[in-house]
């Protein structure tokens, strides 16, 4: 179930505020505190390698071990494969979408979303 802040409601991440132009309004679903917490940022390429997927799996479970929260989009190949090792450790992720909430891209990416959820 998506919702909706405003910079004028309580619960509006702080940091949010910060950019320019300012996200109003901001639309998202599950938790929101999460951007209370330390949060790390995995992007890369779409075509990734076996290099980056050995390296994905030897940094992202002493990120989620310490507490960080992953936040990347669910593109194919860097984005999607960190928050797949992230949610097989236990972690928590903020995914970010260009294309809105009731359209999660790549589609084939849709189960991947909902377990973040």
């Amino acid at each position: 179930m998506s919702q909706l802040l405003t910079p004028a409601d309580a619960g509006y991440p702080p940091l949010l505020k910060e950019v320019k132009p300012i996200p109003d309004p901001l639309y998202f679903s599950g938790d929101i505190t999460l951007t209370d917490r330390p949060t790390i940022s995995i992007i890369g390429s779409r075509n990734m390698s076996l290099y980056g997927e050995k390296v994905l799996r030897m940094l992202v479970p002493p990120l989620v071990q310490a507490g960080l929260v992953i936040v990347s989009g669910l593109a194919y190949g860097v984005d999607s494969y960190a928050h797949k090792v992230m949610t097989e450790h236990g972690g928590k992720g903020i995914v970010v979408l260009g294309s809105g909430l009731d359209t999660v891209y790549p589609r084939a990416n849709q189960g991947l979303f909902q377990t973040i959820l």
